[in-house]
């Protein structure tokens, strides 16, 4: 796991962010980010959630009829992306991770490079204004992996792998369900709770995970992108 310095949550109302703090989880379902439409929905919407597997072009032969009536199809010219309508129905609450990147085993050579790589993006204001951050990332984990177990809920939490849909090639592995998507959505460091859906029924799930205010905090975007500091003995 990627050393892990703060989780943040984005929201264009405060509101949101309060019953966060309050110990109050909303998780969404897969298909919900599949499907959406509406303001920022370069940042929340993925047409790729719930693949599966990608194939390129040059790796797949597509044939049409049988025995000597059988003719190749020439010229796919974009990956074949495969996806799982089951998947749609798994609830996920995203979360932005401020972590060490590849420093967490390897020596820091270039400090400004290391600064600039903890830098949040600012096409993370597409989410919206309000920030809540994590004062106490382990115990922010702790708490809501504490809540889950006692409640005997199956889940997966863990941070966004980010592909290359141009050249990744081949199944996903199942341990990654839910945690690849394409390299164009990198500048979010997606940090996920994914809980699978075991019913017929399909929704928001709600978690109460008890009471968060004293280990988190909720600020603006830009107040806390530019009071990130770094001292060094």
């Amino acid at each position: 796991m990627k050393l892990i310095y703060s989780i943040l949550r984005f929201a264009k109302k405060r509101e949101h962010l309060e019953e966060i703090q309050q110990g109050h989880l909303r998780l969404n379902t897969l298909g919900y980010y599949l499907n959406y439409e509406g303001y920022g929905n370069r940042a929340i919407a993925d047409k790729n959630e719930t693949l599966i597997a990608i194939y390129q072009p040059e790796k797949v032969r597509i044939f049409i009829g049988k025995d000597r009536e059988q003719h190749e199809i020439k010229g796919v010219s974009s990956p074949i992306k495969i996806r799982k309508n089951k998947i749609a129905m798994d609830n996920v609450l995203c979360m932005y991770a401020i972590h060490a990147g590849r420093w967490a085993e390897e020596p820091i050579e270039s400090v400004d490079e290391f600064v600039k790589f903890l830098e949040i993006n600012n096409k993370n204001k597409m989410f919206g204004k309000n920030v809540l951050h994590t004062t106490n990332t382990q115990e922010f984990l702790n708490r809501i992996v504490t809540a889950l177990t006692s409640q005997n809920i199956e889940f997966t939490m863990g941070p966004v792998e980010y592909i290359d849909e141009q050249k990744y090639n081949g199944r996903i592995p199942n341990k990654k369900l839910g945690f690849v998507k394409s390299n164009n959505f990198s500048y979010q460091n997606e940090y996920r709770l994914y809980i699978p859906n075991k019913s017929s029924d399909s929704g928001i799930k709600y978690l109460d995970v008890g009471n968060l205010s004293d280990i988190t905090a909720i600020t603006v975007f830009d107040e806390l992108k530019n009071n990130i500091q770094i001292e060094f003995p």
